[in-house]
């Protein structure tokens, strides 16, 4: 697997990250459709992603959730996480485990 990063422009510190697999017809993103699946099956009504955290190297997905209706912490999900580690096959990520942690009190 390749990342390549790249900087949008503008006058912030984000790096986007794409992740391409190579097979023999050339180079290809790989399907993480499982992965996003996985998010959606836990994520608490009302909760939104607030920061992601993309992890190829150790293949985890990790996403901070909050509330969808203000910033401040109401609801027991606030400031959680969702984690989803995952391994890949045949160009294809394959969750392996996939957990919601409520926030550090």
């Amino acid at each position: 697997m390749l990342i390549a990063k790249s900087h949008p422009g503008g006058s912030h510190r984000w790096i986007e990250q794409m992740p391409y697999i190579f097979r023999a017809s050339g180079p290809e993103t790989p399907d993480f459709s499982a992965v996003t699946e996985a998010v959606a099956g836990l994520m608490p009504p009302r909760m939104k992603l607030r920061y992601l955290t993309e992890d190829y190297a150790a293949m985890t997905h990790i996403e901070d959730i909050n509330n969808d209706f203000s910033q401040m912490r109401v609801l027991p999900y606030d400031d959680g996480r969702i984690i989803v580690k995952y391994r890949f096959a045949g160009g294809r990520a394959i969750v392996t485990s996939s957990t919601l942690e409520p926030p550090d009190k």
